[in-house]
Order: C-alpha cells, then sequence, then structure tokens
C-alpha cells in the first residue's frame, strides 16, 4: 500500500512537472477546488471546469457557484487568495523585475487574501474603487449594488475612489461606495472562513504544499515551475 501510494506521488509530481514546464504567462495555480469553480477568458467566451493544479493566466476570470470555495496560489510570491461561492473576478498580471504586479477585478463577491510582505503592487478594482495592497492579510467583501468592505487582520490596505482615500490598518474595517468616500473604523464582525488548512514551503522552482482532503487527512502536492 505505502508503494502504491508512493508511485502516485511520483505520478502526480511528473505530470504537474510537465503541465508547468513552459508556461510564461502563468501566474496562479488552483490549490482547491470545492463545488463548481470554472475559469474562461475573454478570448475564448466560454467557461470550463477548474480543479487542483489548474494552471491560471494573465486574463484568466474565474467564478465559484453556491456553496463553492478555491484557493489559489500565485507562483511568483506564493500569496494566497481564496474565492467565497458566488463570485467572478479577473486575473490581470505584468511581470516586473522578477515579480508580478497583480490587478483583480471583482464585480461582486467575498475574498480572502494573505499577500506576502515585499511582493509585488496588489490592486483589487471594484466598482465603487480600489483597494492598494502590500505584505497584507484581509477579507474584501463586495455587494451587489458595488459597495466594497476591506477587513485588514494584519498590514495596511489602503482604499481609494474619486471622493478620497483612506487607509486602513490591523483590526480595522474599512468602506466605500460609488457615491461615498473611502472610511475606516474598528472591526466589529471578523469572518474566519479565510483559514486555509494549506502549508506552503517554497525552493526555487518547486512549491511544496501540505492541505488536507475532506475526510481530514493530510496530503502533500508538489510543484515544479519554471520562475520567470
Amino acid at each position: 500500500m505505502c508503494r502504491k501510494r508512493a508511485v502516485l506521488t511520483l505520478v502526480i509530481v511528473f505530470f504537474v512537472s510537465l503541465a508547468f514546464a513552459d508556461t510564461a504567462r502563468d501566474i496562479a495555480v488552483i490549490l482547491k477546488s470545492t463545488g463548481k469553480v470554472e475559469i474562461g477568458t475573454a478570448a475564448e467566451g466560454r467557461w470550463r471546469t477548474a480543479a487542483r493544479g489548474t494552471r491560471l493566466s494573465s486574463g484568466t476570470r474565474i467564478r465559484t457557484g453556491e456553496n463553492s470555495l478555491a484557493t489559489l496560489i500565485f507562483t511568483d510570491d506564493k500569496s494566497l487568495l481564496k474565492i467565497r461561492s458566488d463570485t467572478e473576478i479577473s486575473l490581470e498580471g505584468e511581470r516586473q523585475a522578477g515579480t508580478v504586479n497583480k490587478r483583480l477585478t471583482v464585480g461582486a463577491g467575498e475574498l480572502w487574501a494573505k499577500i506576502t510582505k515585499g511582493a509585488g503592487s496588489y490592486r483589487l478594482e471594484t466598482p465603487s474603487g480600489v483597494a492598494a495592497v502590500k505584505g497584507t492579510e484581509f477579507y474584501l467583501l463586495v455587494a451587489e449594488d458595488g459597495a466594497a468592505t476591506a477587513i485588514v487582520l494584519d498590514g495596511i490596505v489602503e482604499l481609494m475612489n474619486s471622493l478620497g482615500t483612506v487607509l486602513v490598518g490591523s483590526g480595522q474595517t474599512g468602506t466605500m461606495g460609488r457615491d461615498t468616500p473611502p472610511a475606516a473604523s474598528d472591526s466589529q464582525n471578523v469572518p474566519d472562513w479565510g483559514e486555509t488548512g494549506v502549508d506552503v514551503q517554497a525552493e526555487e522552482g518547486m512549491l511544496r504544499i501540505e492541505f488536507r482532503d475532506e475526510s481530514g487527512a493530510k496530503r502533500y502536492l508538489l510543484i515544479r515551475y519554471h520562475p520567470r
């Protein structure tokens, strides 16, 4: 039984190594997919099912269905992103000086992000304004009317729109609307669904990911890739 598991692990590593062998535009990979998770691009004009190990390039759109979750990791800086149910986002990445400057567009839905300190720039664009982050852990909630709420657990998030700018620090919640300027206050209700249960160890050209499956058993996934 142990020998079969070892062979299976080698097969997974070999398969993922091939999948990542020549992908200059890949900026992220899906670590976990629960429920209905789909990806697509404007050029394709269609949606297709995504699963663990699916590569994501600049220009990819991601959407989750009811009672669904998707966890992503960015391959350049190992930052994590968790996308909750009924959310649609698009990923854009511009490579610069060994990192990827990222722009995420969110129409409506809920995200959790843990951005690695010292990473490239992250901009999250919503209908009511922009959230700029660096070295931060936070939730971003975007309502159907476009109003955005940033709940900061660590670091600083800058909220900005045409009506103003505000810095939202650890333990604070920032809000902004289409017709209201950004504002910050002490956090009252902090979500807890952002806990990923994922441990990522990185070496040059390899990610070693520890996670727990649906039964709670510990599993490992090795991903080889070529840094660009």
